[in-house]
């Protein structure tokens, strides 16, 4: 049993770890997926005919898009298993990830040369808030 919560927003950096060097000149939109396990914990012998559960795992997907004008689709990054850190802005607070590893990347390039790339990163740890 997992229990499950969803943000977005319009604002947000990522910034690769190897190097320093951000992704994409512009986040325009990004999606948090925040999801933790549910572990059953119910003793069998206890006359409560209550399940009780605990906390297991917490899991975080972030899905970023970007656009880049100044690199090109040749050059987006897009190692897959690379290290970024990601801060991402709901409008109210920065969700911050220090160690989110990159999964996939689909990049298009426009008439005018923009560079579009949607970012998939696996987080790891708890956003810094």
């Amino acid at each position: 049993m997992a229990i499950s919560q969803v943000k977005h927003g319009q604002e947000g950096a990522v910034t690769w770890n190897d190097s320093g060097s951000a992704a994409g000149s512009k986040v325009t939109a990004w999606v948090l997926e925040m999801s933790v396990n549910l572990i059953d914990t119910t003793n069998m012998d206890n006359s409560n005919k209550w399940r009780t559960r605990t906390v297991g795992r917490y899991n975080y997907r972030a899905t970023v898009d970007s656009l880049d004008v100044t690199i090109g689709a040749a050059g987006a990054y897009d190692e897959t298993g690379q290290e970024a850190t990601l801060v991402l802005n709901d409008g109210q607070q920065d969700h911050t990830f220090l160690l989110a590893r990159l999964e996939s990347v689909t990049k298009t390039v426009d008439v005018d040369d923009v560079t579009k790339q949607t970012y998939v990163f696996v987080c790891g740890g708890k956003p810094l808030s």
